[in-house]
């Protein structure tokens, strides 16, 4: 049973790791988006 349960934490957690990176980049272009639509306008 524990070696089961490395092996499956040993497939998820790249998994979650890449979902985790997703997330992050999806709120960092979110945040970006406008700025570079403002510098875009003003020139």
């Amino acid at each position: 049973m524990d070696t089961r349960l490395t092996a499956l934490a040993a497939v998820i957690e790249p998994v979650i790791m890449i979902g985790m990176g997703l997330v992050v980049a999806t709120i960092v272009v979110i945040m970006y988006l406008p700025i570079f639509h403002l510098s875009a306008v003003v020139r």
